[in-house]
């Protein structure tokens, strides 16, 4: 059984399932739980111990999130019986740093450190889980101005105005939504419609130009060359990590990238 956990609902749903009927032909159980906030939430319910000791620890995943759930009977993690059951977990989350309060200033040193340890920490999916960040946000998915686009491994976004970069996907994408990308999913259902599965080869070969733009991209946050890697260890998300706080956040920016086309590669070792 594979365990999807998303930070959002529709759009993510959208793209998971699409990715699902596209290019997996097992079919496996797997599950897509969506966490419905974001990132430092998870990163608060699953970490204990004693931060200013260096003494943390991580608690399972999937044992949290069924906590979380308990008095929720239909809730698609509650669908897993045994953790044993579970062979594979897969997160995707925005690295958005915008989450203040009224009255509350947000520490973005600190933000990043708790990335900096999700990332370390969910580094595997057999083990704990394999996390996956979007930067700064999902809507990275269609920011840029063609499909391919060969200045792609050019953008990026100041860190101070994430709050804006919904809108400026908006206006700067040469799509005016994540259709190009996704089959329609049924509100209700979650589940692609079925009038939406005739433009399967539309969506395929979108995903095969998104999957090698985000990949070289990867490839050049992390080594500075934007071309395809020689293995998918150069672009681990701890890489991406580093890679973004090493060339772009001190400049007060982060290169936009999408996590789900990371996450095909990763997954099947190729462009599919």
């Amino acid at each position: 059984m594979i365990l999807f956990v998303l930070e959002g609902e529709e759009r993510e749903i959208a793209i998971l399932k699409t990715i699902e009927e596209l290019f997996f032909e097992n079919k496996r159980d797997r599950i897509i739980y969506s966490f419905g906030t974001d990132i430092y939430e998870l990163y608060r319910l699953i970490v204990d111990g004693d931060k200013d000791n260096d003494e943390l620890y991580f608690k399972d995943v999937v044992s949290v999130l069924q906590q979380l759930e308990k008095d929720n009977p239909n809730s698609p993690i509650n669908k897993i019986k045994d953790r044993s059951d579970v062979s594979e977990v897969y997160l995707f989350f925005d690295y958005d740093l915008q989450i203040s309060k009224p009255g509350q200033v947000v520490d973005k040193q600190e933000l990043n450190s708790k990335i900096e340890q999700l990332v370390s920490f969910f580094c595997d999916e057999t083990d704990h889980g394999k996390l996956f960040v979007n930067y700064p946000m999902v809507e990275s998915l269609r920011y840029f101005k063609s499909l391919p686009d060969p200045d792609y491994y050019k953008y990026d976004f100041p860190v101070d105005h994430l709050t804006e970069f919904k809108e400026s996907a908006s206006l700067f994408s040469c799509y005016g939504n994540l259709d190009f990308s996704c089959f329609r999913v049924g509100r209700r259902s979650k589940e692609i419609t079925v009038n939406s599965i005739c433009r399967r080869e539309e969506l395929s070969g979108n995903w095969r130009l998104l999957t090698v733009q985000n990949v070289e991209k990867a490839n050049f946050i992390c080594c500075q060359k934007n071309e395809m890697p020689t293995s998918r260890e150069s672009i681990t998300q701890s890489n991406v990590f580093n890679g973004q706080m090493s060339y772009y956040y001190p400049k007060g920016n982060i290169s936009v990238l999408n996590s789900f086309p990371l996450f095909i590669y990763d997954y099947f070792g190729r462009v599919v």
